[in-house]
C-alpha cells in the first residue's frame, strides 16, 4: 500500500505537467490534435500492456517480471522526456525561429510574459463555472475509464470465460480502435473551430457528447447482451471508438479556459477525479461481492457507471464554457518578477 501511494504521488505530477506544457505550446486551432497525439499514448499503452502482461505473467518471470518490465520502461520514457522536453518554445534549444514565433504569437506569449510569475487567483479559479464543469465531467470520465481498465478484463474472464492470454488480446482490441479514432475526433473538432462552424464552447460540448452518449449506450447494452463473445467484443469496440472524443471536450477545455493556469486547473480536476474515482473499484467489489460470475450483478455495475457518466455529462453541457477567463492574465499589480521576487512599486503609483 505504501509503494502504491508513492507511485500515485509520482504519477500525479504527470498530467499537470503535460497540461502546463500544452498551455505554452498548443495554438487554439491545433490544440485538440496536439493533446490527442500525446494522450493517445494512454490507449496505445493499454493495448501493449494488455497484450504483454498476460504472456509475461504466464512466463517463467511471472508477475514480478511484469512489474520490473514496466518500471524500467517508465524510467526509459522519463529519460527521453528530460532530454527532449522544454518548458516553452522560447526555452527549447532546437526549435526553429519561425515555429517559435508562430506559437508565441498565437498564444500571445511574449518575452516579457515569460519572465513574469503569475500569482494563481485561487478564489476566482475555484469559483469559475467552467472549471467546476470540467472537474465534474472529469469525474464521470474517470469513473468510466477506471471501470474499463480494471473491471472489463475480469468481466471477460469470469462471465465470458475467456482464457487469460486470449483475454488480453480481446480486451486490447477496443483500446487499439480507441487510439485510431482519437486522431480523427481531434482533427474533426479542430477543423470545426478553425472554420468557425461552431464556437469553441459548443465545439467542446459537441466533442463531449460524441464521446459520452454512445459510451453510455454501449455500457447499457452490455447489461442485456447475451453471453456471446462476438457481440460483447463488438459493443466494446464501438464504445471505445467513440470515447476518445472527450479528450477534445473537457480535457482540452482546461487549456481554453486559462492557458497560464492549465496545470493548476487539471491538478484540481484530477484530484477530484481520483477522490471519487477511487470509489469505482470499491463499488464494483461491493456489487460483485456475492457472485463475480453473475451477469445480473455485472448489469447492475454497468448501470451505476452509466448513471454517473450521464449525470456528469449533463452538468458539463449545461454550465461548461471555453471562453478565456479574465483572470488568466491578471492585472500587472498581481504579478511578481521572478528575477527580483519583488513587486514593481511603479505599478502602484496611480
Amino acid at each position: 500500500m505504501v509503494l502504491r501511494m508513492i507511485q500515485g504521488l509520482g504519477q500525479s505530477c504527470f498530467v499537470a505537467g503535460m497540461h502546463r506544457a500544452f498551455g505554452k505550446w498548443a495554438p487554439l486551432e491545433e490544440r485538440s490534435q496536439l493533446t490527442a497525439f500525446a494522450y493517445g499514448g494512454q490507449p496505445l499503452g493499454t493495448v501493449v500492456g494488455l497484450l504483454l502482461t498476460g504472456y509475461l505473467a504466464a512466463s517463467p518471470v511471472g508477475w514480478p517480471g511484469v512489474f520490473r518490465f514496466y518500471g524500467l520502461l517508465s524510467l526509459f520514457v522519463a529519460i527521453i522526456f528530460c532530454l527532449l522536453g522544454a518548458d516553452s518554445p522560447g526555452q527549447h534549444p532546437r526549435i526553429s525561429v519561425a515555429e517559435r514565433q508562430y506559437i508565441e504569437e498565437s498564444l500571445r506569449n511574449t518575452e516579457e510574459k515569460r519572465k513574469k510569475h503569475l500569482k494563481v487567483p485561487w478564489k476566482k479559479l475555484l469559483c469559475c463555472r467552467g472549471v467546476i464543469a470540467v472537474a465534474i465531467a472529469h469525474v464521470g470520465q474517470g469513473w468510466f475509464q477506471i471501470t474499463m481498465y480494471s473491471e472489463i478484463p475480469s468481466f471477460m474472464d469470469k462471465v465470458m470465460e475467456v482464457d487469460i492470454k486470449i483475454n488480453g488480446l480481446l480486451t486490447a482490441l477496443p483500446f487499439l480502435v480507441m487510439w485510431f479514432t482519437n486522431f480523427f475526433f481531434s482533427w474533426f473538432i479542430d477543423m470545426i473551430i478553425a472554420k468557425k462552424w461552431l464556437s469553441v464552447t459548443n465545439a467542446r460540448k459537441l466533442a463531449q457528447s460524441i464521446g459520452t452518449i454512445p459510451t453510455i449506450l454501449g455500457l447499457l447494452s452490455l447489461a442485456y447482451v447475451k453471453k456471446d463473445i462476438v457481440v460483447v467484443e463488438t459493443i466494446l469496440i464501438i464504445t471505445c471508438a467513440c470515447e476518445p472524443a472527450v479528450f477534445s471536450g473537457f480535457f482540452v477545455n482546461v487549456i481554453d479556459l486559462a492557458p497560464n493556469f492549465a496545470g493548476t486547473i487539471i491538478s484540481i480536476s484530477n484530484f477530484t477525479t481520483q477522490v471519487f474515482g477511487s470509489m469505482a473499484p470499491v463499488v464494483a467489489g461491493f456489487v460483485l461481492n456475492e457472485d463475480v460470475t453473475s451477469q445480473h450483478l455485472w448489469a447492475k455495475l454497468f448501470f451505476i457507471v452509466s448513471g454517473v457518466y450521464l449525470v456528469t455529462y449533463l452538468i458539463y453541457v449545461s454550465i461548461g464554457s471555453a471562453e478565456v477567463q479574465k483572470w488568466n492574465d491578471p492585472e500587472e499589480e498581481t504579478r511578481k518578477n521572478v528575477v527580483t521576487g519583488e513587486e514593481n512599486p511603479m505599478l502602484h503609483t496611480t
